[in-house]
Parts: structure tokens; sequence; C-alpha cells
């Protein structure tokens, strides 16, 4: 046992290999806190800064089952102080009343299964001594139970800080907060990181009671960022503008999280996730509001951006956003697809998605349903400078009431985009469009609303096939617009809208007389029914059923393991279609690619997909090649075995010193052709001379036997 007063209580200098098991460690700063430790290795005063274990230029140390004390009564020392690389900590305790249980500049540092308790400012910290990267520090399986006292009020309380660092954070339980009623200006974290590289996976990440206080779950700037499967709750905040997840010129690819955000007032601002600059992913993420003013993803500057299949629950707060994007560059990637958001308001407003200063989006299959009877507003879609979008097959719903501020499609100047196949549902006012142009709104189904259309300096839009179904009469608001168009040449027509009463004498579903939108804009083939969204249905065999297939159709590709895979045929204006079936692991197709042209109807197709024939086979030669068709055959252990489409097929095995053997199969789909060829072996030289010989001496045998034979018939006679 080591016993150093004012140093370290453990000093590992160049030195390799060592294991510290159901050990000890302790750093005081106060003769009272002895009297606690009697069976400690106690170091006595330090100075600020000071550890109590410390390993230095060495490798491969191990603390295991210890117990690693920093009792320091001051905002100082480190528990454990590596410098050395492939240090582990396996199933360790850290008690901490101050500063740091952690800190490791090295390469290969593992913390796993271990428990970091106490007040503290941070539970690991990783950085390198010098420029350059910390890599390879992997925190596995730990928990960490962190919050402060009133005097280190003013100290950031993390559970994991990283600087310059390649870190795996996975399995961890952090509980950080509880924070008392006089340490304020404290900023709360589960994890930061500045300029690293992180895998953060599979975590309950709990920020709890943490005041007045900055709080987050995870902060980073620069660097690299992987979240996956965590869970990550923000309980009872009391600060503006805190955050489950905050990146800043981050790369951040998050997905299947949980995010968890329960305020104590409904004035406190919050957000799920919050992204300034850099990439962003976030998939298949889940989140949960209530009680505070939210915005489930923000997204600021970002280089390229993803928000698909997002579920969002936010409630009973004043002001909720759920998806905001803002100055995002020109990727063509950019794509708010498949998320579904639920939002009940209080008081002030609701916005589902708002969007400016974005080009080229992809904005599909997302469903919005708003509800309050509080509310002073409600946007579905709210947008501001938004160039080259596709919006198709979403829905926007509103609270039915009709608050007069509400708003299903709120744009401004927004250019080249189209809108097709979607629903909106219980706005005041379907789509307000100010100081846009070259809008496309086709196949779309609008109601309950008081005002069908408000459009303001919007020019070159067009409008067909969209169902316009008024809550009384229809209002329009169209103000200084012009070159819009409300139907395209037959037999494509216009829309249908629910107030009109005109006839159609040729039963051709076109009224004869237009309708008029206003004193400046007609209707000129009104629809007698409502537009049905024409429909594309791929149907495959029956046997199909549990795989997993797919088909392209203009551009998008759709996967099922059902036996129907179905688009919606979005611009419709009788044009030629393309598609193209994919062969899958058991199936192929004898048609790949083709087209066809809409003709106002939906349209079925039968996938011809057939199931893979197989030919094999195994022979106890140790040398012998194949050949299928000609194409040479790879034989692994004397056995071959190919997977080909139906039909007719040569097989040619070749060894030497064997017969050639060479035949053709016919094959019908789905069948497995077996091979067992026997082949024949052929005589060697001095074989086929043994074999002369003993045929041409039986021969002369035979006839000289003949002949005597012959002889002795005539003496008789």
């Amino acid at each position: 046992m080591f016993h150093l007063h004012w140093c370290p209580s453990l000093v590992g200098a160049h030195t390799d290999h060592l294991k510290f098991v159901n050990s000890k460690f302790s750093l005081n700063t106060s003769k009272i806190a002895q009297t606690f430790e009697a069976d400690s290795i106690v170091t006595g005063s330090l100075p600020s800064a000071d550890f109590g274990a410390f390993v230095n230029s060495s490798s491969n140390i191990t603390f295991e089952n210890d117990t690693i004390n920093n009792l320091a009564l001051n905002y100082y020392g480190t528990a454990a102080l590596v410098n050395s690389a492939s240090t582990v900590f396996d199933n360790v305790t850290f008690n901490l009343f101050a500063a740091v249980g952690i800190t490791t500049d090295k390469n290969d540092t593992a913390v796993m299964n271990s428990h970091f308790n106490g007040y503290s400012q941070y539970g690991i910290s990783a950085s390198p001594n010098y420029f350059g990267m910390v890599s390879s520090i992997d925190l596995i399986d730990n928990t960490f139970n962190l919050t402060t006292r009133n005097f280190n009020s003013g100290y950031p309380i993390e559970a994991v800080s990283t600087l310059y660092a390649n870190i795996t954070i996975k399995g961890n339980t952090m509980n950080i907060g509880n924070a008392s009623s006089n340490a304020n200006s404290n900023v709360y974290f589960g994890i930061t990181s500045s300029n690293s590289n992180l895998k953060i996976i599979n975590n309950h990440i709990v920020l709890n009671n943490t005041g007045y206080n900055i709080a987050g779950g995870l902060y980073v700037s620069g660097g690299n960022l992987t979240l996956m499967g965590n869970n990550i709750s923000m309980v009872n905040t009391e600060n503006d503008n805190s955050y489950a997840v905050e990146g800043c010129n981050s790369n951040i690819t998050a997905a299947n999280n949980s995010f968890f955000y329960q305020s104590v007032s409904s004035s406190i601002t919050g957000y799920g996730i919050d992204s300034s600059g850099g990439l962003l992913i976030a998939n298949h993420n889940r989140i949960v509001s209530s009680g505070a003013s939210i915005t489930g993803i923000s997204a600021t500057g970002n280089s390229k951006l993803s928000i698909v299949g997002n579920a969002f629950n936010l409630s009973n707060s004043p002001v909720l956003e759920a998806v905001s994007a803002n100055s995002i560059e020109g990727n063509p990637d950019n794509n708010i697809s498949g998320n579904s958001v639920y939002e009940t308001g209080t008081s002030s407003s609701a916005v589902g998605f708002h969007i400016s200063n974005l080009r080229n989006l992809t904005f599909e299959g997302n469903a919005l349903y708003q509800s309050g009877s509080n509310l002073s507003s409600y946007y579905g879609l709210e947008t501001n400078m938004v160039y080259n979008a596709a919006l198709w097959d979403n829905t926007f719903t509103g609270p039915d009431n009709l608050p007069e501020h509400s708003y299903g499609l709120f744009l401004k100047d927004q250019t080249n985009s189209t809108f097709a196949n979607s629903t909106v549902s219980g706005y005041n006012t379907t789509i307000y469009s100010d100081r846009s142009s070259n809008l496309s709104f086709d196949g779309n189904y609008f109601s309950k609303t008081s005002v069908s259309l408000n459009l303001t300096f919007t020019n070159n839009s067009i409008f067909y096939h969209n169902d316009f179904m008024a809550q009384n009469n229809h209002s329009f608001q169209i103000v200084t617009s012009s070159n819009d168009a409300f139907d395209l040449s037959l037999p494509v027509g216009g829309n249908y809208w629910s107030t009109y009463t005109g006839s159609d004498a040729n039963r051709d579903g076109i009224g004869d007389t237009l309708f008029t939108v206003n004193g400046t804009f007609a209707d000129h083939y009104p629809l007698m029914k409502p537009w049905t969204r024409p429909r594309l249905v791929f149907m495959a065999p029956s046997g199909l059923n549990g795989t997993l297939w797919s088909v392209t159709f203009n551009g998008k590709t759709l996967r099922s393991t059902g036996t129907e895979i179905f688009f919606n045929i979005v611009n419709v204006t009788y044009q030629n279609y393309s598609f193209e079936y994919h062969n899958t692991s058991f199936y192929y197709t004898t048609e790949q690619t083709g087209y066809f042209i809409y003709n106002g109807t939906g349209i079925s197709m039968n996938v011809p997909y057939l199931h893979y024939s197989y030919i094999s086979g195994e022979l106890n030669l140790t040398n012998f090649t194949v050949y299928v068709n000609g194409q040479l055959v790879e034989v692994s252990g004397w056995k071959f075995n190919l997977t080909v489409t139906a039909g007719q097929y040569d097989v040619v095995i070749v060894s030497p010193g064997y017969a050639t053997f060479n035949h053709t199969y016919n094959l019908t789909p789905g069948v497995t052709l077996r091979i067992n060829a026997s082949l024949e072996k052929i005589p060697s030289n001095n074989s086929r001379l043994i074999l002369e010989y003993i045929l041409a001496t039986g021969a002369v045998v035979a006839v000289a036997g003949g002949l005597a034979f012959y002889l002795r018939g005539r003496r008789k006679t």
C-alpha cells in the first residue's frame, strides 16, 4: 500500500500492465473528511488540479472493483488522471464532492460498469494534452448521478465532456440535476462535446429539477455525432432555451431516439433537436412535450437536411412548432417527409412546419393534426422564400372551429413549387399566397374552410384536378395577381367546386358552363364530380407475399412485403409515365422497364415475377471444371451451385482422364436441378496395349481351339 502525503494517492509512471483490484483511493483537503476514510490512502491537503489516482506514460492499466473518492472542498482536483494508453476502469465507484471523476488525454481508455456519484463538475473529461485527437475512448454501461451544491454555484455539471476526441458512449444511465434553491447560474448537461467524433447509442439521459439554469441533454460543437436509440428527458425545466440535443456546426445523424420535454411553466421555451450549421439527418425519432413552448426539430444554416419518419406529440403549450427549417443550403437531397405531428395548443399559436430561405426540398407524406380552442393562430405549413419544392401526399388538419387567423398553407415568396395529392381541412383560409409565382396545385382535397383562396401578387400559377369543398359558399380573395389558370385544356380539365350548379348535357364529366372564381379568373372546364386521385397499383403474385420487393415509378421507389405497391399519380396531364421492376433474392421479372400513358382512370399492373431456378451438383473428383451455357461456374469443395432464370441450359463437366459430360436441360421457374454425373474413366495407353494384347491373344487361342476341334472331328470320320 502506498501512503504518500501532499501528493497523489497513487502514482504510476512509465509502468506497464498494472492492475488494481478491490482498492480504495481518496483525495481530501479536509482533516474532518479523513476520519470517514480510515481504510483509505489519504493524500492530505492538495493544491489545485491534483488527483487521487495518477497513471502517467504507462500502458495496459486496469482498475477493477475499486473505489476512488474525490472529497476536495474546492472546485479542483481529479479523482483519476489518466495519461497512459490502454487504461481500463471496470466496476469502479467514484464518490465525488467537486471537480472531476476521470480526466483522460490518452488513447484506448475504457470505462465500463462504473458509478459516478455526488457533486461534480464533470464525471468524465476527455481532451488531448496537445494538438491532435484522443482516439478509442469507450464509455459503456456506466451510471452517473450528479448534482450541485450552493458552494459550486456558477459551474457546469456534466456527466461527460469531450474535446478533440473519438468516443463511443453506449448503454449509460445519466441522472443530472436536483439543484438546490440557491444553486443558480449553473449549466447542466448530460454530454458536451467540441470538435469530437461521437457515437452515442442506447443511453438513458435525464435532466431533472435543473432550476433556473441552462440545461441540455447533449451539446455538440463541431465534429460528427451519431445518436441512435437513446432516451433523453428534460423534466421540470425552468430556464428558457433548454434542449434535449443542440448542435453547432456539427454533422448530426439522429435515428430511433426518444426525446421528452416537460416544463414547470408554459412560458418556458425549449427544443427537441436544435441544429445550426453542418449536416442534419433526423429520422424516425419520437419527440414528446408537455407544458413548454417547444420546437420539436429546429434546423438553421445546414448544408443538408433530412427530417424523415419522426413522430411529434406536442401538447398543453401556448406556442408550438413541430419543424422549423431556415437558411438551408440548396442540396438536392433536402427532405422533410413521412413525419406525423399532433399539436394541442392552449393560448397563442401552433405551427406544424415552418420553412424559410430554402432551395430544393422534397416534402412528402407528412401528416399534421392540430387542436385547441383557445389558440389565436394556426398554420399547417408556413413558408417564406422557398424555391423548387415538391410537396406531395401531405395531410394538414386544423381544429374545425376555423379561428380567423388559421391557414392550411401560408406561402410567401415561394416559387417553382408543386403541391399535389394533399388534404387540407379545418382552416379558415385554405391557401394564402403572397408574392409567389410558378406554383402548381393538382389533385388536392380542400375542405372545411371559409376562404378557399387568398392570393396576393401570386402569378403564373395553375390549379387543376383539385376538390374545393366549401363550408358554406366559396370565398375568394385574389388581388393583383396575373397569368393564373384554373384549368388545363381537355381532356385534363379543371377543378371540382362544391357550389357549382352547372349542367353536363353530354355527360363527359365536364360542366357546360364555366365557374367564375372572381372577376378576372374562371375555371372553363369545371368537374361535375369530385376528382378521384388516380392510383397506379402494381400487384405481385401471391407466392411473393413476405418477400421484400420494390418498384420505381417516375423516379420514386417504394418497397413492400405484401402483394401490392401503389403510387398516387401526380401532375396528371396524360403524359408518358415510366416504371421499373427490381429483382429480389428469389424472384426476377421478365420485363424490367416500361412506359404507359395515363388515360384518366386508375391502373393496375401485374408484375411478372417468376421464381429463380437452381442448378447444383457434387462430384467425387478432385479436379473438374463446370460450364453452363459456355460460362465457367465456380466450384467449391467438389460442389457447384448456380441460380438461373427459366430456360434451356447446356451443362458440360470436364475432368482430366474422364470422358466429358455433356447434357441439355429445360428448366421451368422454381425448379432445382441436381446433377449427379458419373464420368467414365478413359483407359491409359499401357492399359490399352495390355487390353489389346489380351484381346489378340484370346482371338488366337480361340482360332487355334476351333481348328483343333475341327481336325479332331475329321479323324473320327
